[in-house]
């Protein structure tokens, strides 16, 4: 069943979204051409990094929901885009306008659209449901409206959750369910395995594509959509964090002749006593312990309320 589309009533909004929507679903970075009231040549986004035969593909959006699109509207248009002296590849008209099947073929039968351009006619109706696929793009433009369609709710932003959540599990080589003994097991000697882990969760909180959220009037960059998982994975950081600074404020490494070990840890030199040794590796077994519990909660929460994430996977 196809699901209506929701329009924007503004067209600054309506330009951003396709921006967005296309940035995603291309290879290409479109920026907005020119600002309103600016003389902008036929089009209102344009290719920010010129292709290899030093064209740029170009994007003009009519956001007409009770207006009627024209053949001599696209073709003032194109005109404009000719004037202009750009030098230009793939035109994409984007349009909210009804779709129309005489339009189509008045356009596929035009000799001056069809000899000077590679033009793509598209409908905001028929790339809509793809758009929601983005639960980003959701909450950014639909989701913060006052009477939002039933179908943008809650479950819409769990499954980007458990999309990402999926990703991450297959990025391991061991399952994740079994990182908890490898950090527990990794009081002497530091691991492929558990490299690999700390190497995720980092990449997961700096690299990973951010949600904004408000709360309380304060704007926030988050992972997912759930704030329990990002309460979890900040406290995943903290004992990390934890952890690393006082192995290296007290320890030194050396090299293992062990492909399943990348180093062992030793006491650092300020650490001369047999005792002071003892108490060092004591707390790092702690902070050890500590990390392995922030784990083994995140895995609780995952089986009990994500049951679709296989916490068993591996690449």
């Amino acid at each position: 069943m196809s699901i209506k589309a929701i329009y924007l009533s503004d067209s600054e909004s309506f330009e951003s979204l396709i921006r967005d929507y296309y940035n995603k679903t291309t290879n290409i970075e479109y920026v907005k051409y020119g600002r309103k009231g600016q003389n902008q040549d036929g089009i209102d986004l344009i290719q920010k990094r010129k292709n290899l035969n030093g064209n740029c593909n170009v994007i003009q959006c009519k956001n007409y929901i009770d207006t009627k699109l024209t053949i001599r509207q696209i073709n003032d248009d194109l005109n404009k885009l000719l004037r202009s002296g750009l030098s230009y590849g793939t035109v994409s008209y984007v349009t909210s306008s009804k779709p129309d099947s005489k339009l189509i073929r008045k356009v596929l039968e035009s000799e001056f659209i069809q000899n000077n351009f590679t033009f793509d006619l598209v409908y905001y109706d028929d790339i809509f449901e793809k758009i929601i696929n983005y639960p980003d793009l959701v909450e950014t433009y639909f989701h913060k409206m006052k009477n939002k369609p039933t179908f943008i709710d809650s479950n819409i932003l769990r499954q980007s959750d458990i999309r990402l959540l999926n990703d991450v599990c297959s990025w391991f080589r061991i399952p994740l369910s079994n990182i908890t003994s490898i950090i527990e097991n990794s009081l002497h000697n530091y691991t492929p395995a558990l490299e690999e882990f700390n190497l995720a969760i980092d990449h997961l909180v700096y690299e990973a594509p951010k949600i904004q959220i408000k709360r309380e009037g304060v704007e926030y960059e988050v992972v997912f959509f759930d704030e329990n998982l990002n309460d979890f994975i900040n406290t995943l950081i903290l004992k990390k964090h934890e952890l690393l600074e006082f192995t290296m404020e007290n320890f030194d490494t050396e090299e293992v002749d062990n492909p399943r070990i990348m180093f062992r840890f030793i006491p650092s030199e300020h650490l001369q006593t047999a005792q002071l040794k003892y108490h060092a590796f004591s707390v790092r077994k702690s902070l050890l312990s500590n990390y392995s519990n922030s784990v083994k909660f995140l895995l609780t929460y995952l089986r009990t309320c994500y049951p679709e994430v296989n916490v068993m996977s591996k690449r």
